[in-house]
């Protein structure tokens, strides 16, 4: 098996674990993630290893070789981010956006996705350079900051 198609094994894997009647897994891992417990033991997130050293071993396979061990842990990361807020906010998503379809986009569909979206990312010779050292990657459209607008209500819908 291809390091690519380990990667969409895996995120279909996940997809099918935590969508559907398990959507509830997906939920409560989530919050786990955004609110963590002092103590560890019974968290649902911690489910995840295996498929985060999976991810981790497909992804070192598809950059380039001698990949920086930090920009391979943070896309394994990714990618199983992506696949637990899919499924975790895949009602909301289709309250949010009632008109834009998200409530006929099957598990399958976001699994494709997910795993387009990563190779891609993958495949980009600037995404293979890693870190860069004594620079940080970062956006300076902001100056580093939220917009002041950011986060309030908006008075209509786009």
């Amino acid at each position: 098996m291809t390091p690519g198609q380990r990667l969409k094994a895996t995120v279909e894997s996940l997809f099918r674990r935590l969508s559907g009647e398990s959507q509830w897994v997906a939920k409560l891992a989530a919050r786990e993630l955004v609110e963590p417990a002092v103590d560890r033991s019974g968290l649902v997130s911690s489910g995840f290893q295996q498929d985060l050293v999976l991810l981790e071993s497909a992804v070192r396979q598809l950059l380039a070789p001698g990949g920086d061990p930090n920009t391979v842990r943070l896309t394994a990361l990714s990618v199983l981010s992506q696949c637990v807020f899919f499924c975790a906010a895949q009602d909301a998503l289709s309250i949010i956006f009632p008109k834009g379809g998200m409530a006929s986009v099957s598990s399958d569909a976001l699994a494709r996705h997910v795993v387009s979206l990563s190779l891609g990312a993958l495949e980009n010779p600037a995404f293979q350079l890693g870190p860069r050292k004594g620079k940080e990657r970062r956006v300076e459209k902001a100056g580093g900051r939220f917009p002041k607008h950011f986060g309030q209500q908006r008075d209509s819908a786009p």
